[in-house]
């Protein structure tokens, strides 16, 4: 009887062993798909799912780009345009890149190389704080790159940016322009096609009507067409230290859903010319795939952290260049090519006499 019951236990201890190994087993297995399902989200801008990209890596037609190289790209080039704001009491500069590359071929068609602009952003990497028992008290600050992108467009008037608010993710980029016409030219004009948007079944957002409450939506604008338009003329104000020189897009995460409609925020066939830059892009036209590198080296590597999330060191270097591919991952258009910097017109602030140092290392 006692060996029975042994016999029993054993054979109890067994089959109990084998269904937590098979519990472990499949928890590791779900886990794995999991994982394989995270990793098939493809993001843009380093942290943006990107709803048709993803869906055609989903159904195996996404081509794989060749890697990119590891090396950058050379140096950064003298900066003739400086952005940002520095206090004068405190001695410790940082330095960051933005480059802006567009692939339209409109400087291509002149005779000129690719469209591709740099400009230089400064900022103190501390602050100080006056205690009035203690003395002198040190911050440290931090820059990310939405900040940059900010400071180049309020800064210089000819340049202009588009950025949505998606909630989580944060900002994503939606288009840049500029102005080749002269140094005193004004920001590009730039409209949106309401009706253009409303007929593209990729575009979840409810202009009108009621909102799309399956993709998060819990409402609609009051006036879609003129809250474009008044989005567009606080950005592009010809008004002494008015314009912003951002598009803060304004169907954005506070609807509860996202209108990624960048497609639909163009220039008007009178506007398009050799003179105007202006692309944008989600779903149709294209996207803007992002570059970050360090070292003042020009970046040759997909970003991994949106514009958000990048915080920016000493010497960063940020490139969006504008993708048309919509075949391969990673971006096929990369940073390469003739960076060129062009003097900005400080339309909104004084100019920045105090970077004529050379940056700390």
């Amino acid at each position: 009887m006692q060996s029975m019951q042994l016999c029993f236990f054993y054979l109890l201890n067994i089959f109990t062993m084998k269904k937590l190994l098979f519990l472990i087993a499949l928890i590791i297995s779900a886990s794995g798909f999991a994982q394989q399902g995270k990793q098939g989200v493809v993001k843009v801008q380093g942290s943006h799912p990107h709803e048709l990209l993803t869906k055609k890596a989903a159904q195996g037609t996404l081509k794989k780009a060749p890697p990119a190289g590891k090396k950058a790209l050379g140096d950064i080039p003298p900066i003739n345009c400086w952005t940002g704001h520095l206090d004068p009491t405190i001695t410790l500069v940082d330095t960051a890149y933005l480059i802006v590359k567009w692939t339209d071929g409109k400087r291509a068609a002149l005779g000129e190389p690719d469209s591709m602009l740099v400009w230089g952003y400064v900022w103190n990497p501390i602050s100080i704080y006056i205690d009035p028992t203690y003395g002198p008290d040190t911050t440290p600050v931090t820059k990310y790159s939405v900040d940059m992108l900010r400071a180049v467009a309020n800064a210089d008037c000819r340049f202009i940016v588009l950025l949505q608010q998606t909630g989580v993710n944060g900002y994503a980029v939606g288009g840049f322009g500029y102005n080749y016409a002269d140094y005193d030219s004004p920001r590009i004009p730039v409209v949106f096609d309401l009706a253009g948007a409303e007929g593209n079944a990729s575009i979840l957002f409810h202009y009108v009507g009621s909102p799309n409450c399956d993709a998060g939506q819990r409402a609609v604008p009051y006036s879609p067409q003129d809250q474009a338009s008044w989005a567009v003329q606080a950005a592009t104000s010809d008004a002494p230290k008015v314009s912003t020189g951002v598009i803060e897009h304004p169907f954005s995460v506070n609807y509860g859903y996202p209108a990624y409609d960048f497609d639909y925020w163009k220039l008007t066939p009178a506007q398009d010319n050799e003179d105007h830059e202006w692309l944008a892009g989600w779903y149709t036209n294209g996207y803007w795939a992002s570059y970050n590198g360090e070292d003042r080296q020009v970046p040759a590597k997909v970003s991994n952290y949106g514009v958000t999330t990048r915080v920016l060191q000493n010497n960063s270097t940020d490139g969006f260049a504008f993708e048309t591919d919509f075949t391969t991952w990673p971006p096929t258009h990369d940073m390469s090519g003739d960076i060129f910097s062009y003097g900005c017109n400080n339309c909104n602030l004084c100019p920045i006499p105090s970077v004529s140092h050379k940056p700390k290392k």
